[in-house]
């Protein structure tokens, strides 16, 4: 199957020799009746068209064109013609004959050539408006029309899909970009993409504003430079519609040196946001995420070029503040560097939603053994919600990191469901906790980073030379790979994995163990180079060199396998060579739940 977009609502699907064209605005009417100009013509030629049947969602003209639907008649007339009750009758008004016109009531089915279309639920101002579900090849495509948002759309009829075209534009009785995310979610199909947008200026929307998912309010956020002393702050605003502007709700929200706005206008210096190591007063790059009542204002500290660039946060109960800045100590920075790594500038991101996970794109600089930054590159780390020592809930990424990592669940078809097992430990060490095991947090900083103890998640610490870690499983889960991550701190990571003991059960209900002996830790592609730390002057004096590497984070033992239905795991872990310590980051089982 071959899908065009023809802007705006409309598309042209092609399966086995049929070609269905859906809403096809060819003419420029809209602008000629209403003022709204086109921002890019018809991308497909009258000649190269060649539609075998014209399906239309509603009679509004950017979807029934009438200068349009004539210009195809006359080039082909034996296409033929579809749509609800007001778009049969306006065919039948453009001199199409009755003959080639077929009727489209709410929830009829109808076979088009090689196309099984079923008209489906939605509301407009068309009272007889419909949107369609269209099968081919053993694909489903739900194509939405123009519609509001009414729970009355999420039906079984369009669960699923293996594409969904859903309008975004949230003007003229069309859902917006929170409400189609909303449909999105909650219908789960393979793929799904926005539409409805980018024909007419005045009927646009970006997808990037925030739409508060709370209220459908939109909002718009920026930065604001007080030349006075080179330093941003962010402000917000929120919109009459997607390109108006509520000035009375111009809100500002941050100021660089300070915990809270209010604590900047008072001059309270208690109010100090104390990050340490960053002294370029800059803040910048805001993107707003929500999740369970906390809006999270994050922002980048500093300048791009500055190699401990951070993307920080700030949470409030409202999309206008007031926001309080989670300070460093707390884990208020989402990623960041330390000293000793060789990724620097980890800042200037975005968010973005993969299946269930939550993840953060963001640039980055490699560094160079002369400590020099190299060229810019991408990083693409996943996130996670967790309660810091003061009962916030905070975002961490676990990055950034040049380590293997696994793929989002929808590529992979796998997610970690470690931390669906109850983890125990032998000679935990009395200040730690067997949860660090499984919570999906890995620790990005090591003790050592003495400036930078930003992201306060902790690693599993070992009181003695060995541990053994089991993980049970309530249910049999289905295990495809292990990944058992290393210390932060090089004096306390392990050098290989004795064991990994697997209770299994086969196909046929048999039950056994599987045994892994032996995993290794790859230490050479792990360890940071002193180069990208220490100059050559510094490396003379350093002494004990082993007190001063470290371990890249987010580095791996990893073992794959094929498919294996488990229900216990056991880890033997031994402290390594000339080690003074055994600290386990954390473990992740990549595998399906039952």
């Amino acid at each position: 199957m071959k899908i065009t977009w023809l802007g705006q609502g409309g598309f042209l699907l092609e399966s086995q020799g049929f070609r269905l064209a859906v809403d096809p605005y060819i003419s420029n009417c809209v602008f000629q009746k209403e003022g709204l100009a086109r921002l890019h013509p018809f991308p497909v030629p009258m000649q190269e068209l060649k539609p075998d049947l014209v399906l239309v969602t509603h009679d509004h003209m950017d979807h029934l064109d009438p200068e349009g639907i004539p210009l195809v008649r006359e080039a082909y007339p034996e296409c033929r013609y579809a749509g609800p009750q007001r778009s049969y009758e306006h065919f039948l008004r453009l001199g199409i004959p009755e003959t080639l016109v077929t009727p489209i009531p709410m929830n009829s089915v109808h076979t088009f050539g090689a196309f099984r279309v079923t008209s489906v639920f939605a509301v407009h101002s068309d009272p007889t408006a419909c949107g369609y579900v269209m099968e081919a090849e053993g694909k489903k495509i739900y194509l939405s029309g123009d519609t509001n948002f009414d729970e009355r759309l999420l039906t079984p009829a369009t669960k699923g899909m293996t594409l969904m075209l859903i309008c975004i534009n949230g003007k003229l009785n069309n859902m917006n970009c929170g409400e189609a995310l909303k449909c999105v979610r909650s219908q789960r199909p393979e793929t799904a993409l926005p539409m409805h947008i980018g024909l007419f200026a005045e009927n646009t929307a970006d997808p990037a504003p925030f739409v508060d998912p709370v209220t459908g309010d939109k909002y718009l956020y920026f930065c604001r430079n007080r030349c006075v002393d080179s330093t941003n702050e962010i402000w917000g605003v929120k919109m009459k519609d997607w390109v108006t502007p509520d000035y009375s709700t111009v809100t500002r929200l941050t100021a660089f040196e300070y915990t809270t706005v209010a604590g900047a206008i008072a001059n309270d210096k208690n109010q100090k946001y104390d990050v340490k190591g960053w002294t370029q007063k800059i803040d910048e790059g805001p993107f707003m995420y929500y999740a369970d009542g906390t809006y999270y204002l994050t922002f980048s500290i500093g300048s791009t070029n500055d190699k401990l660039y951070p993307v920080g946060q700030a949470l409030s109960t409202s999309p206008l503040g007031t926001f309080t800045k989670v300070q460093g100590e707390d884990g208020g920075l989402i990623c960041t560097p330390g000293t000793d790594w060789d990724i620097n500038s980890s800042g200037h991101h975005s968010f973005l939603e993969v299946g269930d996970e939550l993840w953060i794109v963001y640039h980055s600089y490699p560094m160079s053994a002369s400590g020099a930054l190299g060229g810019r590159g991408q990083s693409f780390d996943r996130v996670f919600l967790h309660e810091n020592n003061k009962g916030q809930k905070v975002l961490h990424a676990n990055g950034p990191t040049k380590n293997i990592q696994a793929l989002p669940e929808v590529v992979s078809g796998y997610k970690n469901v470690a931390p669906l097992a109850t983890a125990s430990a032998t000679h935990a060490a009395k200040e730690s906790d067997v949860k660090y095991l499984n919570d999906n947090l890995i620790s990005m900083h090591g003790e050592n980073d003495n400036a930078y103890q930003q992201d306060r998640v902790s690693e599993f610490v070992v009181d003695g030379k060995e541990t053994v870690i089991t993980l049970d499983f309530t249910d049999y889960v289905t295990a495809r790979a292990i990944m058992i991550y290393n210390a932060r701190d090089y004096k306390n990571a392990f050098n290989e994995i004795e064991k990994i003991e697997m209770a299994f059960r086969d196909k046929d209900g048999k039950t056994g163990v599987a045994v892994i002996n032996k995993l290794g830790f790859n230490m050479s592609a792990n360890v940071v180079p002193l180069e990208y730390s220490y100059s050559e002057d510094e490396l003379k004096d350093l002494g004990n060199l082993d007190d001063f590497y470290t371990i890249r984070p987010g580095g791996a033992a990893i073992a794959e396998f094929n498919e294996i239905s488990v229900n216990k795991i056991r880890i033997t872990i031994k402290k390594g060579d000339n080690k003074t310590g055994l600290n386990v980051n954390e473990i992740v089982v990549l595998g399906k739940a039952a």
